[in-house]
């Protein structure tokens, strides 16, 4: 998943400088289009944009660092320059892409099925390949809570750390809506710093229920069984599509586009791109399966558009 892939590597990048990150910076707004080198197009250079969802919790003042990395990667396997440019939300990306002001986009499995809802000649053009493949959120709670929906824990202290991956996010509040209607105000929810201290809140008895997503909560099964072993999963999602980069057909040249799948396809066999890689946790990039479609279109029934993340609220 791309989400929280190029975060890491900007943790990493910021790593040598000693550099840190008030609390309070993770709620700094992304400027839209705010572009990232170059800072000019060459002929057959692409422009790229992200929606701020991929960098939800990322202040714009580091978003060169988690660029730096794709536009490394873009390079090695296709030898083409990308403009990389941040914008407000899959919607305006969507706009634009249509529009032709971009010729390249990143989107949210669940965001792109929504672009693809209203503009039906994007395409993608490869998925990414996360360590972790199944994106599915996780409400976990105690292993004696007899709790079988959000609903029985409406007057309870819920946990969602911040760090947060949009999937899980939109699996919370469709789950609220769900079961407690769509003017409900939960007023026990709170969010710690990382998803091990919600996990350990609900175990220690701070919390009823903890919001998690698959990767997060195989780790800390795996690196803390034992505590683990006092929590269950009280319900989960379906598994989200894969985040995507797509085109609007007709708009790229047949022959970038060919070049561009085929050198992000074959990015592991890349020594330059699987370091990279391996740095922002991808095990590389994939063709469109067959059944990539329907997963877009079931997905874009279960959580409509008119339903977004919706961060203010959950705050």
């Amino acid at each position: 998943m791309i989400v929280r892939l190029l975060l890491r590597s900007a943790c990493l990048l910021l790593a040598g400088t000693g550099f840190t990150l008030p609390v309070s910076a993770q709620e700094t707004p992304i400027k839209p289009n705010v572009p990232i080198v170059p800072a000019s197009l060459k002929k057959n250079d692409v422009r790229i944009a992200f929606p701020e969802s991929i960098f939800r919790n990322v202040p714009s003042s580091l978003l060169k660092f988690t660029s730096t990395p794709f536009n490394k990667i873009v390079y090695d396997t296709t030898g083409m320059n990308s403009l990389v440019t941040h914008d407000r939300d899959w919607a305006s990306v969507a706009e634009k892409l249509e529009k032709g002001d971009y010729e390249v986009a990143v989107f949210l499995g669940h965001e792109f099925a929504w672009a693809k809802e209203k503009y039906p000649d994007f395409e993608p053009m490869v998925c990414s390949a996360p360590l972790h493949k199944t994106q599915q959120a996780f409400f976990i709670v105690k292993y004696d809570n007899e709790a079988k929906s959000i609903a029985d824990l409406k007057d309870s202290k819920i946990a969602l750390p911040h760090g947060f991956v949009d999937h899980s996010l939109l699996y919370f509040q469709s789950q609220v809506r769900k079961c407690l209607g769509d003017d409900c105000k939960l007023n026990g929810v709170y969010c710690p710093e990382t998803i091990e201290d919600a996990l350990n809140d609900v175990i220690n008895g701070k919390a009823s229920m903890a919001l998690t997503d698959s990767a997060s909560w195989e780790y800390f099964q795996n690196n803390q069984p034992g505590r683990a072993s006092n929590l269950k999963v009280m319900c989960s999602s379906e598994v989200f599509p894969a985040a995507c980069i797509a085109y609007r057909k007709g708009k790229l040249n047949p022959n970038t586009v060919d070049q561009m799948t085929n050198g992000l396809i074959g990015a592991s066999k890349n020594a330059n791109a699987l370091a990279l890689l391996r740095m922002i946790k991808l095990q590389g990039f994939e063709p469109i399966s067959k059944t990539y479609n329907d997963e877009l279109k079931k997905i874009a029934q279960l959580y409509p558009s008119d339903h977004p993340v919706d961060v203010k609220k959950l705050k």
